[in-house]
């Protein structure tokens, strides 16, 4: 199924480009003092519902390459895409991330320091990986407790670092070039996300956790300030409620999407079995987060402000009231892709914004480099 809309020419055009568990997104945006959606789409692999498992790729299969160039060659024709600079993301099942502190460094002091320590976090060497490691923010040890930090000193600085293969990488690089896109950056799913928050939403002096739930996976990452400061994957999502529904009443996949897609999380007696066999399959998810968000909490002495859901299954009737009772914190889903959005019929990006967030996001990168 594809799932597109266009409009504009303009000024120079790339391609962020969202490769999921069961879906492909592409965002193409116009550069400038203010960048736009010009051109956006989605296309889905359903064949999960029929045969469960099936995914485009997953912790355990990597990328199906073949499948997804299929895939992708169908959207770019959709979208009338020949060719363009694409900046792609990885997802975080296939990579590595974690938050290191050190004490005041300079920029080469933290190279230096991440690249002999480099095994420590990551189980490969930093010349087999593509890597790379932001500021997360920092903690005034006076106020922590009598916290002590390497190297002593009253601030401790944090760095998020996040790694992916070489192999992966080149698998990208493939997939641009089967394609007609010339692959200018990748990187992990987490940074694009964070890269559009920063635009729509208050980060400043608050902490926020985001869900990404997709049809087999879930990005959980907790924004301290603006940085990132954690971020787990974990091998469910959307896909999980469907199986879930479909082996309880006894329905093929099809019919049990439907019926999720239908009822979600709101709750009728006649429909009580439903309720209970979609609760089921996000107890995995939601426990999880609360094992995160505690971490945080413990880390850093201070709550959860916010959630934010995004993602496909972000979708799910009454998922953010749901989620707001269990974990007792306020959640929204994000319905707006504002201020990228602002053109005309392009508003219509809005109603499928926790999908192309990340798309969006990894095209943004462009205005960086």
């Amino acid at each position: 199924m594809v799932e597109r809309h266009m409009s504009l020419f303009g000024p120079k055009h790339v391609i962020g480009l969202d490769v999921g568990t069961t879906s492909i997104k592409v965002v193409d945006i116009a550069l400038g003092k203010q960048p736009q959606i010009a051109n956006y789409g989605t296309i889905e692999d359903d064949s999960y519902l029929m045969h469960p498992g099936n995914a485009l790729q997953s912790s355990a299969r990597g990328l199906v390459i073949d499948h997804i160039t299929e895939l992708l060659h169908t959207l770019l024709h959709a979208l009338h895409i020949k060719k363009g600079e694409v900046y792609a993301t990885y997802p975080i099942f296939s990579s590595f991330a974690t938050l290191l502190d050190f004490p005041a460094l300079s920029k080469e002091e933290v190279d230096r320091a991440i690249e002999y320590s480099f095994r420590q976090y990551v189980p490969l060497a930093p010349e087999d990986t593509h890597y790379e490691w932001l500021s997360a923010g920092e903690k005034d040890l006076t106020t922590a407790g009598g916290e002590s930090v390497v190297g002593g000193g009253t601030v401790k600085k944090y760095f998020f670092l996040t790694a992916i293969s070489n192999k992966n990488v080149a698998l990208y690089e493939e997939l641009a070039m089967r394609t007609g896109l010339k692959l200018k950056s990748i990187e992990s799913e987490t940074l694009s996300l964070v890269r559009v928050l920063r635009h729509n939403t208050t980060l400043s002096g608050r902490t926020i956790g985001v869900l990404d739930i997709g049809t087999y996976s879930t990005n959980i990452v907790v924004i301290r300030n603006g940085f990132v400061v954690m971020n787990r994957g974990l091998d469910s999502g959307g896909g999980d409620i469907t199986r879930s529904i479909a082996r309880g009443l006894g329905v093929d996949g099809i019919r049990a999407e439907t019926i999720k897609k239908t009822q979600g999380l709101h709750y009728v007696a006649e429909q009580a079995a439903v309720y209970q066999l979609i609760y089921f399959a996000l107890d995995f998810i939601l426990e999880e987060a609360k094992r995160v968000f505690a971490m945080y909490a413990t880390k850093f002495s201070e709550p959860i402000d916010e959630i934010i859901l995004v993602g496909g299954s972000s979708s799910l009737r009454e998922i953010e009231h749901y989620l707001a009772d269990k974990l007792q914190i306020k959640t929204s889903v994000l319905r707006s892709l504002h201020p990228f959005t602002t053109r005309g019929a392009v508003t219509l990006a809005d109603s499928a914004s926790s999908e192309l967030v990340v798309a969006l996001g990894a095209a943004l990168k462009a205005q960086e480099t």
